[in-house]
């Protein structure tokens, strides 16, 4: 059950929303995460995490957008440490009104990776964001083990450059001989500041395991730097806002 923790800890380490817009365009983030497990039976503990990622996107024609995401994250959790290294590439679509696509992505972590492929979407409104993403994985080195994750998330601008999201997610991996879930609730806020490219965000999730007395409480802050967009909402609608199935919260599900 820790091996299962510990790399569910790790896993999600490296989640992180970003942006890109016009021919190339893209940002680096600089985060750090609290997290607070509680799995009952005097089993709780705690992680620390530091995590920097980055995300360009670029349009190979006037219909077909591609997005690339890497990330590299560190967790410390209790004596144990855990490296995480997550790669994405997405390939989409997108007008003033919605956008749609498809990714597929690789974590890996203490010498087992993650293979996730899935679809995802977005519709745009005056001042709200609509998103969702449907993702399936296996493990590299665990026969038989499925993975579905689905999420969806709502962003509002208080103006173009001040945002504040919820979001949520379900995820479940069944193997021939076990069956664990969970889902994930969350909030966050972000602000860029006036005429430059960089932005402070927060974030707060909180996650339980459907069929065991088990829970989670992330707690996240970070510097984002952003080039090729104007302001928060500019990102948002023309740069790299696609999360894949690290998007949502939804790896931060405690299996």
């Amino acid at each position: 059950m820790k091996t299962h923790l510990l790399c569910a800890a790790a896993i999600a380490a490296v989640a992180v929303s970003a942006p890109a817009y016009a021919q190339v365009a893209g940002q680096i983030d600089a985060g750090y995460a609290r997290t607070a497990y509680d799995v009952g039976g005097g089993n709780d503990f705690d992680s620390d995490t530091l995590a920097l990622s980055g995300k360009a996107v670029f349009a190979a024609s006037d219909l077909i957008n591609f997005q690339v995401d890497a990330g590299v994250a560190r967790s410390e959790i209790e004596d144990y440490a855990v490296t995480a290294k997550t790669a994405t590439v997405h390939a989409f679509t997108r007008n003033d009104s919605y956008a749609f696509g498809g990714f597929v992505g690789m974590t890996e972590a203490q010498d087992s990776a993650m293979w996730t492929g899935g679809v995802e979407a977005q519709k745009y409104l005056d001042n709200l964001t609509l998103a969702g993403s449907v993702a399936y994985g296996q493990f590299d080195n665990w026969e038989n083990v499925d993975i579905i994750q689905v999420g969806g998330e709502a962003r509002y601008f208080l103006s173009d450059n001040t945002r504040i999201d919820g979001h949520a997610g379900y995820a479940s991996i069944k193997s021939e001989d076990e069956d664990y879930g969970g889902w994930s609730l969350g909030f966050g806020a972000e602000h860029q500041f006036a005429s430059q490219p960089f932005s402070v965000y927060a974030a707060y999730d909180h996650s339980e395991a459907k069929d065991y007395d088990g829970s989670a409480d992330t707690f996240s802050v970070g510097l984002r730097w952003t080039f090729g967009a104007d302001s928060l909402k500019q990102r948002d609608r023309k740069g790299a806002s696609f999360g894949g199935a690290s998007a949502f919260g939804l790896t931060n599900i405690v299996f």
